[in-house]
């Protein structure tokens, strides 16, 4: 398509990518970026369950006036923290294989505001992260934190519930 317009917006730590084109008024395509997590409770290291993720989406669905039907996902992170009585980085010490694949090493990530160690461990569909989620929020609990990154959708097929 000649004349494809793009577009960046901020909205409540969310990123979108807007593209169009002035010749077809009924066709865009809308790309954000960001958590829902803080996009809904300001940070991640706390719970936020189905509800508040469809709440989510709805909100931000009825802010740039997209129907959630149509809303497509190409790719999705979600994670779990546990509450530990010692410091996350004695279990990341010792992550060293998943699946016959070797985890690796960082110590710097992005969105980190702390430099701490985390432990990548990636696959074709997916990466499994698991890092200190308190040292990276400067928090006097420990909490460590796994997460997945679907980075392709095959990888949900048959795995997933509605929202709904």
């Amino acid at each position: 398509m000649d004349g494809l317009i793009w577009e960046y917006a901020n909205y409540n730590n969310l990123k979108f990518q807007i593209r169009y084109s002035p010749e077809k008024p009924d066709w865009g395509l809308i790309k954000f970026s960001g958590s829902l997590h803080k996009f809904r409770n300001g940070v991640n290291y706390d719970d936020l369950d189905k509800y508040q993720l469809a709440q989510s989406i709805n909100a931000i669905c009825s802010a740039i006036e997209v129907l959630p039907e149509v809303v497509e996902l190409h790719s999705i992170e979600f994670g779990v923290n546990v509450p530990l009585t010692v410091s996350p980085d004695l279990f990341l010490d010792r992550l060293i294989f998943f699946k016959n694949r070797l985890f690796e090493r960082q110590t710097s990530f992005k969105g980190a505001t702390r430099l701490g160690l985390m432990q990548r461990c990636s696959f074709s569909n997916y990466q499994i992260k698991a890092y200190n989620k308190s040292k990276q929020y400067g928090l006097p609990h420990h909490i460590l934190r796994f997460e997945i990154k679907v980075t392709k959708m095959q990888f949900l097929k048959n795995k997933v519930t509605r929202l709904s």
